[in-house]
């Protein structure tokens, strides 16, 4: 099992070409099939704010 955390500033271009890069490569996995060499995982992925952006300097 593994857990990691990462505090990211992005754009929303930068979330969103983020997600995108996620997304891919979690659909390529999930054409893999059972197999005697595989274990079934459970991934969770959360996304959520936690900050506003800093406030332009005057």
């Amino acid at each position: 099992m593994g857990y990691r955390q990462h505090a990211l500033w992005l754009s929303q271009d930068e979330l969103a070409e983020m997600i995108g890069g996620m997304r891919a490569a979690i659909v390529a996995q999930l054409r893999n099939e059972p197999s005697p060499d595989r274990s079934q995982h459970l991934l969770s992925p959360i996304l959520f704010p936690i900050g506003e952006p800093p406030a332009p300097e005057s």
